[in-house]
């Protein structure tokens, strides 16, 4: 059987902050919010009593003298009483209404109320926290099945000898991308065993060619996009160098290009280009030739947990702004309705270099 809990006493609820509504003599007539403790005091025991019953008696003079002048009086710091005798900080501000009356807003400015205060931020952080960090493992679920669909794909085709018994050559090749998603996703699962802002407060930084990523990543679609007969093309401006972290680079060229895919039609084309940019920047592009996304849905894909829209389906795509400013980049997406849609990605400077990667092979360099 299940136990339902039983919910709080609103008079235990002391909330630190209590509106008070007077008469012309101070005399409590209501409080708000109705039903909560008023700093330990039960509130219909309050109600029909002098509003100085709540503070030391000797500034209760005071407060008449308030009372009698009929003026505003904003953040007074007084002493406030609790029923036990305990004296507290208390802030009064006391306002007059035009029947005569007034209004007084009381805060309690005692420690005991600024660690409760703490204590209720804590507990929104946490919950917090673990709201985004459901948000990522939901983004990362993708991830992963990204790389795993690859698998799938060219193991069935391998398996069912789609292009008949003699194709060893091809199928080797296929066998090929096996092992480099397989390989994608054991980085993705230890990416998420450490999680994702471990990565982001010190990723490793290795010399990566912008060409053999590129081709790595087609490879690893082609049998999404043979699926579909899509055309994979590519056109990279020399042979530029990155300076990042392997595992997120390609993953962000790989779920962009998944969903480049998933949103172009049978017979359409998905191209990877990459050039530096008028700033100066490192520019990686991925177009598709789909139907495009309205202005007004673009910023909602960058929304944690995002699984698609009215557009199509592109999730993800938060965890690829987040890994893209991991590497001081910007992500951005072009896009007319009804025209295709272009995701770029923006590396600065000191992230990528026209120089490529360095062969074992080259000879090293000449001294003078």
């Amino acid at each position: 059987m299940t136990t339902v809990p039983a919910m709080p006493d609103p008079a235990e609820q002391d909330l630190g902050e209590t509106v008070a509504f007077l008469d012309a003599a101070g005399i409590v007539v209501s409080l708000a919010p109705a039903g909560a403790s008023v700093f330990g005091h039960r509130p219909q025991a309050l109600i029909g009593r002098p509003l100085g019953d709540l503070i030391v008696p000797e500034q209760r003079p005071r407060l008449l003298g308030w009372f009698a002048a009929a003026r505003p009086r904003h953040g007074t710091k007084l002493t406030g009483l609790r029923p036990n005798g305990e004296p507290y900080p208390l802030t009064v501000s006391l306002i007059p209404t035009p029947t005569a009356g007034f209004v007084a807003v009381l805060l309690d400015g005692s420690e005991r109320r600024i660690l409760q205060d703490e204590a209720r931020a804590a507990r929104t952080a946490a919950d917090r926290a673990l709201q985004e960090r459901g948000h990522f493992l939901a983004e990362m679920s993708h991830e992963l099945r990204t790389p795993l669909n690859a698998i799938l794909g060219f193991a069935e085709i391998i398996a069912g000898q789609r292009f008949g018994p003699d194709a060893a050559e091809r199928y080797r090749q296929y066998a090929e991308h096996i092992v480099a998603s397989a390989e994608q996703l054991r980085d993705l699962i230890a990416e998420l065993s450490t999680s994702l802002p471990a990565t982001a407060t010190n990723p490793t930084t290795e010399a990566i060619s912008v060409q053999a990523m590129v081709a790595e990543v087609s490879g690893l679609l082609r049998a999404r996009a043979m699926a579909k007969n899509i055309t994979i093309a590519s056109a990279i401006e020399g042979d530029p160098t990155i300076h990042g972290e392997p595992a997120s680079l390609r993953q962000i060229l790989l779920n962009l290009g998944t969903s480049a895919i998933d949103n172009t039609p049978d017979d359409g084309q998905v191209s990877f280009t990459a050039n530096a940019d008028a700033d100066g920047r490192l520019s990686l592009a991925v177009t598709d030739s789909g139907g495009g996304i309205e202005a007004a849905a673009i910023p909602l894909l960058f929304e944690p947990h995002v699984r698609g829209h009215a557009q199509g389906n592109r999730p993800g795509l938060s965890v690829i702004k987040t890994l893209v400013e991991i590497h001081g980049g910007e992500f951005t997406i072009d896009s007319v309705a009804g025209e295709g849609a272009t995701y770029r990605v923006a590396l600065p400077g000191d992230r990528w270099s026209k120089a490529p990667v360095a062969s074992d092979d080259d000879p090293p360099p000449i001294s003078e």
